[in-house]
């Protein structure tokens, strides 16, 4: 038995001793005054633990806005563009750029477990991801270009692309699809995106960081106590985040 449950079921003999003793010797009013006040510590333990995990959640995806913002206006981003709109004839100084900005999402993954994925995703009638990296199983992974996939028809590069000028775009939590398929194991994933400018106007593409739920969701666990079970729902009261993980991966669809 772990030492917080062994240490649990004493103080709860511990209790229920007091309680019988001051049910004898002064009647229930005692045990209802002690019951009350069980309730109100108990009460004001469980909010002091939402905030804990308010504040943890709040933390991350403030961070995945700015982190979005910064890496949508960084002269890598740019020099992507400008290599590719000026030098479509020169595939050395594209690549170079594009091994810059691979550099950057990498590093921007390795400080953020919960980060699975950052893209570059031109919109024109490609569609095509730029530059990609992944995060799996704590591995960052650089997508070389032969395996690199076209987006132009899934939801969220239209949404991004649809935002007000400087605006952040925040997906609804769906599972993750490669090559138009759920992938497996079921992961679901939270999207945050802004637009890219082209060099001479109009619409470049979009700047795409993929969260990890499961693991976003982890980082809020790590924050309570031992003790506690912690459980997420949205505003219709569907878990989010569930001990038991049937719970919540078939709650997650996946638009076209």
């Amino acid at each position: 038995m772990k030492l917080h449950k062994r240490i649990a079921n004493r103080m709860s003999l511990a209790l229920v001793t007091i309680v019988i003793a001051s049910s004898i010797l002064m009647g229930f009013a005692v045990t209802r005054s002690g019951t009350d006040l069980l309730t109100r510590a108990a009460t004001v333990q469980l909010a002091q633990e939402i905030k804990v995990v308010d504040v943890r959640l709040q933390a991350i995806l403030g961070a995945a806005q700015h982190d979005v913002v910064f890496i949508a206006n960084s002269p890598a981003v740019q020099d992507v563009v400008n290599a590719i709109e000026t030098n479509r004839k020169s595939p050395e100084r594209i690549n170079s750029a594009k091994d810059h900005l691979q550099d950057m999402f990498a590093a921007f993954l390795s400080n953020h477990p919960w980060y699975a994925q950052i893209r570059l995703i031109k919109t024109d009638d490609s569609g095509m991801e730029v530059v990609r990296v992944d995060q799996i199983n704590d591995q960052i992974l650089r997508i070389p270009d032969a395996a690199l996939q076209v987006k132009v028809n899934r939801y969220y590069v239209e949404e991004t692309l649809n935002e007000s000028p400087g605006k952040v775009y925040w997906s609804a939590i769906d599972l993750n699809r490669e090559n138009g398929k759920i992938i497996e194991p079921l992961q679901p994933v939270l999207r945050v995106g802004m637009p890219i400018d082209g060099r001479y106007g109009g619409q470049f593409g979009i700047v795409l960081i993929n969260l990890d739920v499961e693991r976003l969701f982890e980082a809020a666990r790590e924050v309570v106590t031992a003790d506690t079970t912690l459980y997420i729902a949205n505003n219709e009261g569907d878990y989010l985040y569930h001990t038991d993980p049937d719970k919540t991966c078939l709650l997650y669809t996946s638009p076209s």
